[in-house]
């Protein structure tokens, strides 16, 4: 049914079933835009560009996605068609919700999120959220993640190395990876990776400042590169330099593209480092984004145990 046929009345409401959505607009010019929008999201204001001039040929749009938003079986959709959107109405809609009790977590978070890249908050200020069944303050982070510097960098023969001495060292045979790392940085004396997993060999032998070493010796190579700031973040941190953590990973806070390496070691140290200085939403908020990335990682389950002692002490 065209939407300038829709009868009038309630019809839409919960207690009037009999009346579908689908009904309010055109399913051709419907899918069609889908497809347009999949095909544009990398392109955030193109979509809403899209978005915008669809609405203006099928107003119902907007009560379709709040429809969705409210009473439908997939809030996330209604969620990308609002903020694709990007009408005040659309605005309004979303920061009811994403400010709300409706929904699940993770829908709410989805809102506020897609809110927050499109600047309806305050800049680097936290945002009063219903989560985990009462009200907190919580900073609102997006990430983008890269491929991994490996992938992109190195030649087949030196990933292929990197990758059998990473798994090596992983299960302790580190007579064998080191030997391979020492081989890759004569190929290539720039390759910060092979010096990660030397630090990472000098960890499993309780060799803390050669692990430093190694870390130093990879940020001399690339002074953005999150993993081995992170690790020299927690070295600080476990000598009790809490200040000096905080300084040496202050670089990484407004930073939104990570390998996932790398915003792993990122979330695993902002987690120990706020873990330490009793901030327990913002180790929660860590934790959910390790959780998304690593959910089996022996690591992240100890952050997690670590977090459930520490709340049971408070």
């Amino acid at each position: 049914m065209h939407q300038c046929d829709i009868p009038p009345g309630t019809g839409r409401a919960d207690r009037f079933p009999y009346t579908s959505f689908s009904e309010w607009l055109d399913p051709e010019p419907l899918d069609e835009l889908m497809e347009v929008l999949e095909e544009a999201v990398d392109d955030p204001e193109g979509q809403r560009q899209m978005m915008r001039a669809y609405a203006n040929q099928h107003p119902a749009v907007f009560e379709v996605a709040r429809w969705l938003l409210w009473h439908g079986e997939d809030p996330a959709s209604a969620i990308y068609l609002l903020s694709s959107l990007g009408t005040e109405r659309a605005v309004v809609e979303l920061k009811r919700f994403a400010l709300g009790q409706a929904g699940e977590d993770e829908e709410r978070m989805r809102a506020a999120k897609e809110l927050n890249d499109q600047g309806q908050f305050p800049e680097g200020q936290p945002v009063r959220l219903w989560h985990k069944g009462e009200w907190r303050d919580l900073l609102l982070k997006t990430f983008a993640i890269t491929d991994e510097p490996e992938e992109i960098e190195y030649r087949p023969e030196v990933r292929r190395l990197l990758g059998e001495a990473a798994v090596a060292a992983q299960e302790k045979r580190l007579d064998q990876p080191e030997a391979m790392c020492h081989r890759i940085l004569e190929q290539d004396p720039g390759c910060r990776m092979a010096d990660t997993v030397l630090a990472n060999i000098c960890s499993h032998r309780g060799d803390t400042p050669g692990m430093a070493r190694q870390f130093e010796k990879a940020l001399e190579i690339d002074p953005d590169y999150a993993t081995a700031r992170c690790g020299l973040a927690l070295l600080y941190l476990e000598a009790g330099k809490v200040e000096e953590a905080e300084e040496f990973i202050a670089p990484l806070l407004g930073r939104q593209k990570f390998a996932r390496s790398e915003l792993i070691a990122y979330n695993v140290a902002m987690a120990r480092i706020q873990l330490h200085r009793g901030n327990v939403e913002a180790v929660e908020a860590a934790l959910d984004v390790l959780f998304e990335l690593a959910p089996d990682d022996p690591l992240v389950l100890q952050l997690e145990q670590t977090l459930g002692g520490h709340r049971e002490k408070g």
